[in-house]
């Protein structure tokens, strides 16, 4: 029997044949990876959280070829490599080797609830290496002393070091825990010319290191600063300072690391805790130009034993807080720190206009070292820019003068100390004056200092009187 097909429909045949055999089967291409970096960033929480976590890292992915694709083999996580070293296999391991002293800091999105600063982690941190070897400690002031440029007590604790005067300075200043630094500047005295006979200059830094986002502290009169910091910030001028950027990061130091040296003099040391407010300012607004003052805390308290003690044993003070205190304000009472009418905040910013901030402060308090003395501190009193006092017979107490009070004198004597362990007490030093006071309400409070005066001599306020407020 012969077949008879007609000729278009040996043209379609022809076609369909032509399709099926003239294209292959399109090769798949896997799906894209991301590509593993020459470092692994770690990256900063999600905001509901404190602690910094590393980005896992890419894992391998296998090389497109044109043979059928291979099933992917389950391996572990591809260590970061430099750039351009090649994968000698598709499944790389890598051993995590510790390092005491990082090397890279991760890219931290919290800021800290006082300076703002790049942070990671929240609540207080153990010190477990103290700022200076305690065998080099000649002996430490607490928080809370006054002077002529420290009217209101200090927020910083002095360590004194053996052997001042040291130049070039040898003494190592260490971090007491780990943690970022997130600020370097310079006092006004950096690059002071040298000690007599010595040449150079010296260095005067003040360095603020993150241990949490709530827990910081602050070194001032650093005589010097670690060669790995000054690769990370290059050279310090005068009123130089840095501050992490997307270009330098924050620095992490670990507990123990030295971060500076000291030689020249002491060094102010302070903890401030974010968590913590002082309840001893009746108006906490009035330090907003110095945040950290209101979180200020006894230094010696993160200290774990038997290293606190062995801190506190070289504190000047021997009664409760050894590490001192600060803030002595009662609302509608005489005691505490006032501030000059006219002045807006702790900073002196305002409508009047003094050579240094505390110009505008007055403090009467309790001493630092010996709780049981008043300490009077008037600013812009003097040749130095400020005066201090001790009070004869310690009376009256300034914590029960109130505005009922009336107007109140105090016979004001020297007050000084010559450390360590060897003071003039104010109560039996030289007369130098009466004060004269009154208290025109809760927080407005009038008064004047009589140099040369006794107290029987003032009768009343002149025109020079001042006002002061909280």
């Amino acid at each position: 029997m012969k077949l008879s097909i007609p000729i278009g429909g040996i043209l379609l045949i022809a076609l369909v044949l032509a399709a099926c055999t003239s294209a292959p089967e399109p090769t798949r291409t896997p799906t894209d990876a991301p590509t593993p970096t020459a470092t692994a960033s770690p990256v900063g929480t999600p905001p509901r959280t404190l602690t910094p976590v590393a980005s896992p890292n890419p894992t391998a992915t296998p090389t497109p070829i044109p043979t059928p694709v291979p099933t992917a083999i389950p391996g572990p996580t591809a260590s970061p490599r430099p750039p351009g070293t090649s994968v000698p296999s598709p499944v790389p391991t890598a051993t995590p080797i510790p390092t005491p002293v990082p090397t890279a800091a991760p890219t931290l999105q919290l800021r800290d609830a006082i300076f703002g600063r790049p942070c990671s982690g929240a609540g207080p941190v153990p010190f477990t290496t103290s700022p200076l070897d305690p065998d080099l400690i000649d002996y430490i002031r607490p928080l809370g002393s006054i002077s002529t440029s420290h009217i209101t007590p200090t927020d910083h604790a002095y360590f004194h070091h053996r052997n001042p005067g040291i130049f070039p300075p040898q003494n190592d200043v260490r971090a007491t825990g780990d943690g970022y630094i997130v600020s370097i500047g310079t006092m006004s005295g950096h690059l002071r010319p040298a000690p007599p006979g010595q040449p150079g200059n010296v260095e005067d830094y003040r360095v603020i290191i993150s241990h949490s986002c709530t827990f910081l502290t602050i070194y001032i009169h650093m005589n010097g600063l670690a060669a790995e910091i000054l690769e990370v910030t290059g050279e310090f001028g005068q009123g130089s300072r840095w501050v992490p950027s997307d270009s330098s990061p924050p620095i992490p130091v670990k507990a123990g690391q030295v971060i500076g040296k000291v030689g020249v003099g002491s060094f102010d040391f302070s903890v401030h805790d974010a968590e913590v407010t002082l309840s001893g300012y009746v108006v906490p607004s009035r330090y907003d130009g110095e945040p950290w003052k209101v979180h200020t805390i006894d230094p010696f308290e993160p200290f774990v034993e038997p290293l606190r003690t062995q801190l506190m044993e070289h504190s000047l003070r021997t009664t409760e807080p050894r590490g001192g205190r600060i803030d002595y304000d009662i609302d509608g009472r005489l005691i505490g720190n006032w501030f000059l009418e006219g002045t807006v905040d702790y900073r002196g910013s305002g409508p009047l206009v003094f050579p240094n901030y505390w110009y505008g402060h007055f403090a009467i308090v309790y001493d630092y070292i010996d709780p049981t003395q008043i300490r009077i501190g008037v600013g812009g009193l003097g040749d130095d820019g400020g005066m201090v006092f001790g009070v004869r017979g310690n009376s009256p107490d300034p914590a029960d003068v109130t505005p009922t009070s009336g107007l109140i004198k105090y016979e004001i004597t020297s007050s000084r100390y010559s450390f360590p362990g060897s003071e003039i007490r104010g109560d039996n030093g030289e007369t130098r004056g009466t004060l004269l006071v009154q208290m025109l309400g809760d927080r407005r409070i009038e008064l004047e200092v009589f140099l040369g005066q006794a107290p029987d001599q003032v009768q009343g306020f002149t025109s020079a009187a001042r006002i002061y407020l909280r």
